[in-house]
């Protein structure tokens, strides 16, 4: 398992970067940056899975049993960590955070259930006394507008709404969400989390876009407006949340991208989407490391067997496991396929020591 975590987090990276690099590439030109961030997202999860499931190699993977007797016999070390070890955090782990996400929604909606409800511009929406702009909610996503934004100039506090509004047409909350529960059941895959990040950067970007292109709003004036709103909202913003003015980092990435009207050079969009290939290409053609959920038959190098001349067949063994590769005390050893219920089991039996037949 551990073999696989490492090969899962290395695709992730690698992913991320390709992807990072065709976003370069293109910055300007593609006006849905979350399709890209997203795809690459959803590959990144499932596609170590998948490979592992489709085409993975073996792993040596010793029985319970075995981990005193095997590792001597045939040569190899104990793995640093247990299967179980490594199942356990990551089962607490996934837990950990999804109660944390639980209780901060709980607390989020405790919170915004006395909020009075109003029309302002044309968009029913949660008056709150401090919190927001926002858009709260995944199945039935509602705005959230703190006071201050309802004492703002008309034309701001309807560009707040639009932004807001967007991101409700556009089923962002429902991608973010689902984008954190994979994260979430994915705790350890930093690069993953890291991928997340850039996610909601994307969606804030094409909502920034489509917000200035579909109301004829200065870029500028825009961007004026983003740091504003940054510098009066909440400072903490829910994580199931989206805000106008969230990711405090990631607001001078927004307002260059609204900027940002110069166009590349076509040998650095070239190089970086021939990098970006590169990168997928090499990660494709990696073997990846089974992750088996069930367990093969081992032989223990001290279970009795027949001699070769015997035409006994030995019992099969009681232990459960992957079959490891070793030699026996006596440095030989024969290989034999058995065929069951469970399928083809290729086994380890040693020959024991007994003196050769006198010749004829």
């Amino acid at each position: 398992m551990l073999a696989w975590m490492g090969y899962a987090m290395l695709a992730a990276a690698a992913l991320g970067v390709a992807a990072w690099l065709i976003d370069f590439a293109v910055a300007g030109r593609a006006g849905r940056r979350r399709v890209l961030w997203a795809g690459v997202f959803l590959a990144s999860a499932v596609g170590p899975i998948a490979f592992s499931v489709t085409r993975g190699t073996s792993t040596a993977v010793v029985a319970e049993d075995d981990i005193r007797a095997t590792p001597a016999a045939s040569g190899r070390k104990e793995p640093i960590v247990s299967d179980r070890v490594l199942g356990t955090a990551w089962l607490a782990a996934s837990a950990f955070f999804a109660l944390g996400l639980f209780a901060t929604q709980r607390r989020l909606r405790r919170r915004l259930g006395v909020c009075p409800s109003r029309i302002v511009d044309g968009e029913r929406v949660l008056v709150s006394s401090d919190f927001g702009p926002a858009v709260v909610g995944v199945v039935r996503p509602e705005i959230v507008l703190p006071e201050w934004v309802l004492a703002m100039r008309e034309s701001d506090r309807r560009i707040i709404v639009a932004h807001e509004t967007e991101h409700r047409h556009a089923h962002d909350p429902l991608l973010a969400a689902v984008a954190l529960v994979v994260a979430v059941a994915l705790p350890w895959n930093a690069a993953l989390w890291w991928q997340l990040r850039r996610l909601r950067l994307a969606i804030e970007i094409d909502c920034d876009r489509r917000v200035v292109s579909r109301h004829g709003q200065d870029p500028h004036a825009y961007g004026m407006l983003l740091l504003a709103t940054r510098e009066r909202a909440s400072r903490v913003t829910p994580v199931m949340a989206m805000a106008m003015a969230a990711m405090r980092s990631g607001l001078g990435r927004r307002v260059e991208a609204l900027m940002d009207g110069r166009p590349r050079s076509v040998v650095r969009r070239l190089g970086a989407l021939a990098a970006a290939a590169v990168l997928a290409a090499g990660i494709v053609s990696v073997p990846a490391p089974r992750l088996s959920l069930v367990r093969a038959t081992v032989v223990g190098v001290s279970a009795p067997a027949a001699p070769l001349a015997s035409s006994t067949t030995p019992a099969l063994p009681k232990n459960r496991g992957i079959v490891v590769p070793g030699v026996a005390p006596n440095g030989r050893f024969r290989v034999r396929r058995v065929r069951n219920a469970a399928g083809d089991r290729t086994m380890l039996l040693p020959i024991p020591d007994s003196p050769r037949p006198p010749p004829p």
